[in-house]
This record gives structure tokens, C-alpha cells and sequence, in this order.
């Protein structure tokens, strides 16, 4: 199958053995993904899967792991080079060092 590599950066920081991969289309079968997770010992796993069809759940019900599912619907981007500022909006970035927690605290709770 091959979907799937090894995370050398995650496994680090997880200390576990991390793998990473997509699988783009609804081809796949449950063993090759139990397979390729079982022959290389990942312990965990994150998978893109194209799931605009419930049969995708089906199959993930199936393989037998525990796993959570989370969904990307909407991305945003933007470069930030330090404090940029907007005159429309007047919204404004600090890239955040740790020092201002309290502040971080009372906006996400």
C-alpha cells in the first residue's frame, strides 16, 4: 500500500513510532491499511482520508484501532513577520512567547 511513512520529527517528540500519510481516494482496503501499520509498529498513526462517504467510516470502524476522527472544513493562512496591523479591521498579531499567558488563558478557555 505505502501510504503511510515514518515521522521522524512526531516519533520525537511523542517518543513513540509516529507515521504519517493520505490516502486520497476510496481504494484502499482494511487489511493493507492494518497491514502496513502492523509491519512497520507504529504506535500512532495520522491519516488523511477523503471522507465525503460513509462507507470511508465503515472501514475505518473495522480496522480494529482506536482512533479519533477530526475534520479540517475551512483553512486560513497568513504570514506573519511580527505585529502586523490591518487599518480596516484593526486587528493585530504578536507572535506569542510565553510571557503574556495570563492574557491567552482569559481569550481561549
Amino acid at each position: 500500500m505505502g501510504y503511510i511513512h515514518f515521522s521522524k520529527d512526531e516519533s520525537g517528540i511523542f517518543g513513540l513510532n509516529f507515521g504519517r500519510g493520505t490516502i486520497a481516494n476510496h481504494n484502499w482496503t482494511v487489511r493493507e491499511l492494518q497491514n502496513e501499520i502492523i509491519s512497520n509498529r507504529y504506535d500512532m498513526v495520522r491519516v488523511k482520508i477523503k471522507s465525503d462517504d460513509s462507507a470511508v467510516f465503515e472501514k475505518i470502524n473495522q480496522l480494529g484501532f482506536p482512533y479519533f476522527v477530526y475534520s479540517i472544513i475551512l483553512r486560513n493562512q497568513i504570514e506573519i513577520t511580527g505585529a502586523e496591523y490591518f487599518d480596516e479591521a484593526e486587528i493585530g498579531f504578536e507572535l506569542f512567547d510565553g510571557l503574556k499567558h495570563e492574557n491567552l488563558q482569559l481569550l481561549v478557555r
